[in-house]
């Protein structure tokens, strides 16, 4: 089995902070926000931080599911939100997946930059 460290560049470019968090219905994935293993981690304006998804299996990585995300406007991460998916899309490149919007979230979501490993998310 082939595995892969998956990293995520997430940069907030609006004025206010934004709470990531892993998706707790993903009891099985492992992440890394700030060297902290599945916690929740306040991005401030302006600030970027790096995701990591330790020895993702490489066949996982393929599915269009492959990890599970919130990104929230509200500092308990439970409304005004996008829970959402990254995995690989149509052409193989890691993109976001499977979007869902609660509530109304102060920015808009977008991956601006992408390979099979890795992708740069920018909040604006």
């Amino acid at each position: 089995m082939n595995t892969v460290n998956l990293a995520i560049l997430v940069r907030n470019l609006t004025s206010n902070p934004i709470t990531l968090t892993y998706d707790p219905n993903w009891d099985d994935q492992v992440i890394w926000i700030n060297e902290k293993k599945n916690s929740d981690y306040v991005l401030k304006p302006n600030d970027r931080i790096s995701i990591v998804s330790p020895n993702m299996d490489s066949d996982t990585l393929a599915q269009e599911t492959a990890l599970g995300l919130i990104f929230s406007s509200n500092h308990k991460a439970d409304d005004n939100l996008y829970e959402f998916s990254l995995g690989a899309n149509q052409k193989g490149v890691l993109d976001i997946s499977d979007n869902d919007k609660t509530g109304d979230p102060k920015f808009k979501m977008e991956c601006i930059s992408a390979d099979k490993g890795s992708c740069i998310i920018e909040l604006s």
